[in-house]
Formats: structure tokens, C-alpha cells, sequence
């Protein structure tokens, strides 16, 4: 069996952050012990979100547990979830949006269950960043972005709610900025470049570059200000329907999230033949510069778990 999308002509599967465009991938699991196949999905190609997975497929600990990954390219994250909740497809891995918590709120088949990824303190995932223009006329402080024009992806996104917990900070809330919903990171990235946006998000692959040659000017990392879970991995109609493949997944899945911080999160050796080889892989399977890995890994939780007091905040 393979999976065939119902909304394009492409297959359903799963991954999240955006290099410079917003691109996703997906994969299909297929299991040993059954003859039928798996569809997953994960937001993202360019997605350092899911260097658990992709360490884990390339080291055999997917194989080891009867699963084998195929990827698939995808375009955007929600439609993974209704995907998922549907039938579609099996697994989702991805940015967590507010579309996504109204399906759990509707106890729609579908269910969060592991970590992928968080804004944490001192773990560069997102940059807030101020295009040159703005930054010139004084925009250099999370204070200065009242009255501004700020670029998201879309409304109800992971970005969406990050600046609105950003701001709530320093006593501010979304209304007192002007957003605007540009439907990618390269999108933003180009906006910022020409200055026809304030500020916006970028997800640090994408926007330390920019930083580093002067197109744009960081304010600040979003987990320095606002720690909060963005991404993470879950179950949809099929996977739910079926425990013994369920577990095997997670525990396939659990075991690369721990060779992740034993290779590179955890690693403070980064001239280790392990980090140099897991950075190698994620270079391979991301197309990001494995410098940019090395100085820019997504914190995930060492066991996999999901910050369930804060999915409370996105509720709220």
C-alpha cells in the first residue's frame, strides 16, 4: 500500500523547520512483521526538528525495530495533522499550530505523543530579527516592535504565538503590533532583506546567515525570552488503531531522541568522531551547512517528553 494525498498530487508524510523556503518532507514506515505500509509525515525537509529521526534512520534504530523510512516531499504542517486525523497517514512530526490543538480539543483521532522540539533558554531555534531599515530608525529591543509591521508564516501558527508570548512579556499583546502572514520563512526572510517588513522570526538556519553578513540584525533568540514546546510528534487515526505498531514506533523513536543528545546535543566534544558524524548526517538529510548544525541544534527533551503544562498557553 502507498499513501496518495487527498488535497495535491503528492504523498502525505512528515518534518518542520524551513531552511530559506518552506519545504516539508515526509516518510512512509514500513513494518517487518505486517505486509502493509505506513505513512508518516514530517513538516519540513530543512527541519533540524527531526535530527532524532533522521540520526535514528541512519543508524539503524528505526530497522531494529521492524521499520523502514521512505521521505516524501510535503508543502505545510496543518494539512499533516488533518491528514493524520483522517487516516491518511499514520505518524506526524511537525510545528505544533492552533489548528492542530483545535483537533486534539475535538478528540479527533489523533493524538500528541513525544517531544521534537522546544524553544529552550541558551538554544538558538528562533530569531527575532529586525530588517536594517528598522533597526537603523531604532528598532533594537522587543520594546520597540509596538506600531510595527511583523512577518509570520500564518495565523494560528507556532511563530504566531511565540511573539504573542514575546510581547506579553513586556506587558504588550499581538494587537499592539501590525502582522503580516507571509506563508513561508523564505518569505519572511526576503521581506526582511527588502525591508518591507519591521521584524520577523526567523528559525536560526535561516537566519543566522543573514545575521552574519549584516541582512538583517538580531534582537534577540526567542527561548531567551519565552521557552514554550513548538513542535512534536503525533499519532493519527491509523497508528492509534493498531498498539503493538504504535509501540514499536515510540520506541524506536524514543531511542534515537537518546543517541541525539549522546551524539550532539549532549556532546561537548564537537571534534568527536560521533558529533562530526551525526552532524554529517543531518547535513546530508537537511541540506543545512553542518556548520549551522553544530552551533544551532534543536533542544528536545532526553526522554522524549511533551511540556504538557505549557500546551496549556496555546489553549489559553
Amino acid at each position: 500500500m502507498r499513501c496518495t494525498a487527498k488535497w495535491s498530487s503528492i504523498l502525505y508524510l512528515l518534518s518542520l523547520h524551513a531552511a530559506l523556503a518552506l519545504s516539508i518532507k515526509s516518510f512512509i514506515l514500513r513494518h517487518w512483521w505486517y505486509p502493509s505500509t505506513i505513512c508518516n509525515s514530517l513538516t519540513n525537509q530543512y527541519s533540524l526538528s527531526n535530527s532524532s529521526i533522521y540520526l535514528g534512520d541512519k543508524e539503524g534504530i528505526f530497522e531494529k525495530h521492524g521499520i523502514e523510512i521512505e521521505y516524501v516531499p510535503f508543502q505545510a504542517a496543518q494539512p499533516i495533522a488533518v491528514a493524520a486525523q483522517t487516516g491518511d497517514i499514520h505518524v506526524g512530526s511537525g510545528a505544533l499550530t492552533a489548528g492542530f490543538f483545535n483537533l486534539l480539543a475535538q478528540d479527533a483521532n489523533i493524538k500528541l505523543v513525544a517531544d521534537s522540539g522546544r524553544e529552550a533558554e541558551g538554544h538558538r531555534l528562533t530569531a527575532l530579527v529586525a530588517s536594517n531599515a528598522a533597526y537603523e530608525a531604532g528598532l533594537t529591543s522587543l520594546e520597540d516592535l509596538k506600531g510595527k509591521k511583523f512577518g509570520i508564516t500564518s495565523t494560528g501558527s507556532s511563530q504566531h504565538i511565540a511573539i504573542g508570548q514575546m510581547l506579553e512579556t513586556i506587558g504588550l499583546t499581538i494587537d499592539d503590533i501590525e502582522l503580516v502572514t507571509l506563508g513561508g520563512i523564505s518569505n519572511i526572510a526576503a521581506a526582511l532583506e527588502s525591508n518591507q517588513i519591521d521584524a520577523g522570526l526567523l528559525l536560526s538556519t535561516a537566519g543566522t546567515p543573514l545575521i552574519d553578513s549584516g541582512k538583517v540584525q538580531l534582537i534577540s533568540w526567542v527561548g531567551d525570552v519565552v521557552e514554550m514546546q513548538t513542535t512534536g510528534v503525533y499519532f493519527g487515526k491509523a497508528m492509534l488503531n493498531d498498539e503493538e505498531l504504535a509501540t514499536r514506533f515510540l520506541a524506536a523513536y524514543l531511542e534515537s531522541v537518546q543517541y541525539y543528545h549522546e551524539t550532539v546535543l549532549g556532546n561537548a566534544d564537537q571534534e568527536s568522531e560521533s558529533f562530526k558524524q551525526s552532524v554529517a548526517t543531518l547535513a546530508e538529510a537537511t541540506g543545512i551547512a553542518p556548520e549551522l548544525i553544530a552551533a544551532n541544534p534543536t533542544y528536545v527533551d532526553p526522554n522524549g517528553e511533551v511540556w504538557e503544562e505549557n500546551m496549556q498557553t496555546w489553549v489559553n
